[in-house]
């Protein structure tokens, strides 16, 4: 039994770093998708008053 539960700990301890590697991840690619969103932005913006339009801006 003891040797169970010591195998259950090590896969627990081995599921939280794979989780904790997964979330770092999902935040380095969630800020990179907030950046490409706002130089498309600034892009469509530009696009915009260059053809004599309003951009319109959704804040």
């Amino acid at each position: 039994m003891s040797d169970d539960l010591q195998y259950l700990r090590q896969e627990c301890e081995q599921l939280r770093r794979s989780c904790d590697d997964v979330q770092r991840q999902l935040n380095a690619l969630t800020a990179q998708v907030g950046w490409l969103a706002e130089k498309l932005g600034q892009k469509a913006s530009d696009a915009a008053l260059q053809a004599g339009r309003s951009p319109r801006r959704e804040d």
